[in-house]
């Protein structure tokens, strides 16, 4: 069992490695191929596209920029309104756990460069958000 257990281990850390080392690299794809990939991009490389889609945004005029993020979101749309809700979920939970890996491990200068300093605190929970396993709780005085 421990055996099996192990290859089981070796060779998913063979595949995350693997998927490390061909990262896409997505500075040389035009901005119609980015629009063309918003949302059917592997979840592994979805740091890396979002941070190209950052780096593209800023370089261009404030109208530009508008009616790429527009075509980037109906392109996304597009992709994804035949997934079932379970499976769009998951992805997008898959995504944002990519994201939070990704800008765990950058530096303060990365994460500023990249753009990506506003998603910093974004999973971090609210502290005035109410605990929803307190307010489940009965009150003791009301039967």
């Amino acid at each position: 069992m421990k055996n099996i257990r192990k290859i089981l281990l070796t060779s998913v850390m063979g595949v995350c490695l693997c998927g490390w080392l061909n990262a896409a690299d997505f500075s040389k794809h035009t901005e119609d191929e980015l629009i063309k990939l918003s949302g059917s991009v592997k979840v592994a490389d979805y740091p890396d596209y979002k941070i190209e889609i950052i780096k593209r945004a800023k370089q261009m005029k404030e109208k530009d920029a508008q009616s790429f993020k527009e075509k980037l979101k109906a392109q996304y749309e597009k992709a994804t309104e035949n997934m079932k809700v379970k499976e769009l979920r998951a992805y997008e939970q898959s995504a944002r756990e990519a994201m939070k890996k990704k800008i765990d491990t950058m530096t303060v200068k990365e994460l500023k460069e990249s753009g990506l300093d506003k998603f910093k605190n974004r999973n971090k929970k609210c502290p005035f958000s109410k605990d929803p396993k307190k307010d489940s709780k009965k009150d003791p005085k009301t039967k």
